[in-house]
């Protein structure tokens, strides 16, 4: 996953590692672990909204935030074309992208929420 070095020295503070080193992020377990528990957090500061968490999980929740409230200012959520970096948007249409296949090959076997 996508979990860059301080980002996981911040998760490591919060859920109590007094261990934590970079080179644990190549270990597939710790890192897979690190990495849901970031997009846990960034879907519950935006209150579940798949588009702005899934760009603040590649961008940083900071910037998301602003981009965010530019959105409601307009009198709407978070689109992909109110993005400004390209990287990030085309990050986000991949991932609703690989939603979308995961769903149809793996039907129930997966939560319907958000």
């Amino acid at each position: 996953m996508q979990v860059l070095p301080e980002t996981a020295g911040q998760i490591a503070r919060e859920t109590g590692g007094v261990a934590f080193v970079p080179e644990d992020l190549a270990d597939p377990e710790v890192n897979v672990r690190y990495g849901t528990y970031y997009l846990r957090t960034v879907l519950d500061q935006f209150t579940g909204d798949t588009v702005a968490a899934i760009a603040a999980y590649n961008a940083g929740a900071g910037v998301v935030q602003e981009w965010v409230d530019e959105a409601h200012a307009a009198g709407h959520d978070l689109r992909i074309p109110d993005i400004p970096f390209p990287e990030t948007r085309a990050y986000v249409r991949s991932v609703l992208e690989a939603r979308k296949v995961y769903r149809q090959t793996y039907g129930d076997r997966l939560p319907r929420s958000s």
